[in-house]
């Protein structure tokens, strides 16, 4: 993807720590906040951070920002939610193609054939993964390149990466921040899956060490490679799409 103008795009970061009961207050998301605006920043992307929105006040901003377009449209949603969508400060959810649907190919033409990013840290159900024992292993892919003209789907271009799956919590500290954001945000070239592999053991909202595993699932309908280099800088934050990096492509690209 085409990944030069300046600023490079909107990252909008959503935050909700404070809900309509008290004992819900997300500790720790403001070290999630810092580290993604860092990151993006350093990428060269335009930031803005929205907190403690309701569920309609979401769905309102997504509005309000599928207007703002350069060449990646980035958004990072964090809050409490289950399996059909995020939740506001008011405790509604915000169905998640509620979030994403604004950005498609019908409703913003001017992103049309531009990635569009999504990160979604939020649970979406109550179970904790469990651990098993996997010996080392990788693959690569690579995409092929076309010159041709087409046309492409509506809801092409798109990276929605949820922090975990289907039925279980999305674990976060009380102290570092979550999981799933500090580890997008630390590393410097960056898999989505290596969440499972960075973290201590967290630290609940009753001080319990928790000894849990966690990965993320990721949605892809990207048509080319996703590459994003800060200006001036010779590191990558590079994602494909199938999960998986090819070292040596990046190794060429550089």
């Amino acid at each position: 993807y085409k990944m030069d103008s300046n600023p490079r795009g909107l990252c909008v970061i959503i935050n909700n720590e404070n809900f309509a009961k008290p004992k819900n207050k997300r500790n720790g998301s403001q070290n999630d906040v810092d580290s993604l605006k860092a990151i993006f920043e350093f990428l060269g992307f335009l930031v803005e951070v929205e907190t403690d929105k309701t569920a309609d006040q979401i769905k309102a901003l997504m509005a309000k920002y599928n207007a703002r377009h350069g060449d990646c449209f980035v958004c990072c949603v964090m809050s409490h939610g289950n399996k059909t969508g995020v939740e506001g400060c008011d405790e509604q959810i915000c169905p998640l193609n509620d979030i994403t649907s604004p950005f498609d190919g019908d409703n913003c033409p001017a992103l049309i054939g531009k990635p569009k990013v999504f990160f979604i840290q939020a649970c979406r159900g109550c179970g904790m993964q469990s651990k098993v024992l996997v010996a080392d292993g990788a693959g690569a892919s690579r995409i092929q390149k076309s010159g041709k003209v087409y046309s492409i789907a509506k809801d092409s271009d798109f990276l929605i990466a949820l922090s975990t799956v289907e039925g279980y919590v999305s674990v976060r500290d009380k102290y570092s921040g979550s999981w799933f954001i500090q580890s997008l945000s630390s590393t410097t070239l960056a898999l989505l899956h290596a969440v499972t592999l960075y973290f201590r053991p967290p630290v609940n909202e009753n001080n319990d060490i928790v000894d849990a595993k966690m990965t993320p699932q990721p949605q892809f309908t990207l048509r080319k490679l996703l590459i994003f280099k800060a200006p001036k800088v010779r590191t990558v934050f590079f994602l494909n799409s199938i999960t998986e990096i090819n070292y040596n492509s990046v190794q060429r690209l550089l």
